[in-house]
């Protein structure tokens, strides 16, 4: 009886109870909910001035929403979460938030939180140096700002996928994407973002060796950043600016950028570009040789980018630090550490930073004498810088290839022509040998004398075929490595005038100032490859023998003088004086044509190679039957070991001049051609440093002998 009034009394207080502990469950719940809103609300208003605190009420609300199952909350908070982590640079976290909320909780976000979502998720990937995943990101961010025609966030997202590219080594998908995003900024007049574009634009043409260029956009992007005084664009236009002058070998001006920038990230209460200005200054003191303070930064950086897990930035010193540790002979480090690296870069799939450690990994075995790794290296750097080459780059090499390829053909076809006749020949004269054997008892003495005859010819023959072949072994081999000067020499010109025409076809409005200058240099690099190419015309002409010289008795002075004016122009931008000394009058027996040709070849390497405020002077003297003309410069002289080379017929050499003018080398090939197809001789003598005088020497005929000549 007892039992049953307790069985009774437990039911009976269960079923008063089952109503009040719903009721319970659903206060807790609502005021929970409602603690969980004001901390998230909290946690942006600390954003700015405590971000701190702001991540620690965000990760508890995000932490609390994943034990609870509120979706809605967890979404929110793991947003919030997330923009609050990048700004405190916690990458990792970021990428690991918005993961889980991507891939685990199988909740349908609306499409504004989806493009929150891949915007946080893509600027961690490329801070952390996960460039493929960055960029699937952004591209994802675009579609959704492209969905809503929202034009400042399409500008947002083309800007940072043209980074990307740009740190990938994709530099025709980077160009393409800056130039949308430009125009997208200027159509919006988004000064923000139209900097950062300049910033990407100047990084560009930086690769593409237009220095001009990079350091005009550059300064654009700077000055836009100090109108509106943003430090942080600032230090990045700085860096950016420093490493062109690095490149143009400016270093002192190059660390004096980068210590502006350190200094200002210093004041920055989030230091964004510490990394960059740590490895900026580790590569000015490795340049200046300073190899102490370049293993300092660099170090500093490096244990910076292990304690941030940044797999990219750790990759990218390790490459500039085995540059310091080769350079300081130490080579076991070196080989350690460009191991780590060559591993991190695999992982990363990064064909930029591949590229890099394979050239280094070549150098360092070539310093340890393993020339087999070193070639094996030197061959995997050779295909990541085949396959990084621009695109209007490639096309034009690609082009010229296909020339030489064909050439090489035409000599196979050649070749396999010529090998057909001597079997033909060959048969001839087995034939003939069997009809002479037939004979040998008829004719006895006279069959051999025959065959002693024709066995003369048929040496004789031989002899004239192989000096045949080997003269057109010596064109094959001369056209060759004309070809390859050529195809490396038109690249300059040819990049020069793409870059600048870009420049002006940008949609930019540059000062008229700029657009003359432009222009100017547009034009300056037309004439050298046109001169380049005139001068290869002349080569082909005259090895084809068809140029035909009208030699006759003509004046020296004259054709001196004609000469002189061809190159004064050119004297003149480097302020450079050309004096004729040669007596009107002074005659000798030439093609006129040729020997100005001479001339002007001469004259322009004398004011190439001299400095500016110089002098260059031309004389005549006669030595028994020959005139004796001689161009005298003041100039850099020729290196002892680069003499043997000059006027060689095995070698087409060419150097820079004072002010790094390029050339093809041919215009001392063709000279010293014209000058033997007119009977005379030339040569020359320098000394390094001193100057350089070329002589050659022209016949007289009998009534000019008395000719007064200077």
């Amino acid at each position: 009886m007892q039992k049953r009034i307790k069985t009774r009394t437990v039911i009976l207080m269960w079923l008063v109870w089952l109503p009040f502990s719903g009721a319970f469950a659903g206060i807790h719940s609502f005021f929970s909910q409602n603690d969980s809103d004001v901390r998230l609300d909290s946690a942006r208003q600390y954003m700015t001035g405590n971000p701190a605190r702001s991540a620690w009420l965000a990760r508890e609300v995000f932490l609390n929403a994943k034990i609870s199952g509120d979706e809605d909350l967890l979404v929110r908070s793991a947003l919030t979460l997330a923009k609050v982590d990048l700004n405190l640079r916690h990458f990792g976290e970021v990428i690991t938030t918005l993961s889980y909320l991507a891939d685990s909780t199988g909740v349908a976000l609306p499409d504004s939180m989806q493009r929150d979502l891949f915007w946080y998720r893509g600027q961690a990937a490329y801070q952390t140096g996960y460039f493929q995943s960055a960029k699937r990101d952004f591209q994802q961010y675009y579609a959704f700002a492209s969905k809503e025609n929202d034009s400042a966030a399409m500008s947002k997202a083309l800007t940072n996928l043209g980074a990307v590219c740009m740190r990938t080594g994709d530099y025709d998908e980077s160009l393409d994407y800056n130039q949308k995003s430009l125009a997208l900024a200027i159509e919006q007049n988004d000064t923000v973002y139209l900097s950062k574009i300049y910033n990407n634009m100047g990084g560009l043409y930086a690769y593409l060796t237009c220095y001009d260029s990079a350091m005009s956009y550059l300064q654009e992007a700077h000055k836009m950043l100090l109108f509106r005084k943003d430090t942080t664009g600032i230090i990045a236009s700085l860096i950016s600016m420093a490493s062109v002058e690095r490149e143009m070998e400016n270093f002192t001006t190059a660390r004096d950028y980068d210590c502006e920038a350190y200094n200002l990230d210093k004041k920055q209460a989030i230091h964004d570009y510490y990394l960059q200005i740590l490895e900026a200054l580790g590569l000015d003191y490795y340049m200046m040789k300073d190899y102490k303070n370049a293993e300092k930064y660099l170090q500093r950086a490096l244990n910076t980018t292990v304690r941030e897990k940044n797999l990219y930035f750790n990759t990218h010193i390790i490459c500039s630090l085995v540059k310091v540790y080769m350079d300081s002979d130490r080579t076991d480090s070196a080989e350690a550490l460009l191991k780590t690296g060559l591993a991190e870069a695999e992982q990363l799939k990064n064909k930029e930073l591949l590229k890099l450690l394979y050239k280094s990994a070549a150098d360092l075995y070539a310093m340890k004498g393993n020339y087999r790794l070193a070639f094996e290296n030197l061959g995997k750097y050779h295909n990541y810088y085949d396959s990084l080459n621009n695109g209007p780059l490639r096309s034009r090499i690609k082009e010229l290839e296909m020339n030489y390829q064909n050439d090489e053909r035409e000599d196979e076809i050649r070749e396999l022509q010529l090998h057909h006749n001597l079997l033909e020949l060959k048969l001839k004269k087995d034939n003939l040998h069997k009809i002479l054997l037939l004979s040998v008892i008829g004719f006895g003495i006279i069959v051999i004398l025959i065959v002693i005859i024709l066995y003369r010819n048929t040496r004789e023959s031989k002899r004239l075929i192989q000096k045949k072949n080997d003269e057109l072994a010596d064109a094959v081999a001369t056209k060759n490595r004309l070809f390859s000067i050529v195809a490396h020499d038109l690249k300059n010109p040819l990049n020069a005038i793409v870059g600048f025409s870009s420049l002006l076809t940008s949609g930019t409005n540059p000062d008229p100032e700029k657009v003359v200058r432009y222009a100017r240099r547009i034009r300056n690099s037309g004439l050298q490859g046109f001169d380049m190419i005139e001068k290869l015309l002349e080569w082909s002409r005259l090895n084809l023998d068809d140029i035909h010289l009208n030699i006759g008795e003509n004046d020296l002075y004259y054709t001196a003088e004609d000469a002189c004016k061809l190159v004064g122009n050119y004297a003149e931008t480097k302020n450079i004086t050309i004096e004729n000394h040669i007596q009107p009058g002074t005659t000798a027996c030439f093609d006129k044509y040729s020997i100005e040709s001479v001339m002007r070849n001469l004259v322009s390497n004398a004011v190439k190679y001299s400095p500016e405020k110089s002098r260059v002077d031309i004389f005549a003297e006669l030595h028994e039957a020959h005139v004796i003309v001689r161009v005298e410069d003041h100039g850099i002289g020729i290196e002892e070991e680069l003499q043997d080379k000059i006027l060689n017929d095995e070698a087409i050499m060419s150097r820079a001049g004072t002010h790094n003018e390029k050339g093809s080398g041919l215009g001392l090939t063709l000279s010293r051609e014209f000058v033997i197809r007119n009977n005379g001789e030339i040569w020359f003598q320098s000394l390094a440093g001193a100057g350089t005088t070329f002589f050659f020497s022209l016949p007289v005929k009998e009534q000019s002998r008395d000719t007064k000549l200077s």
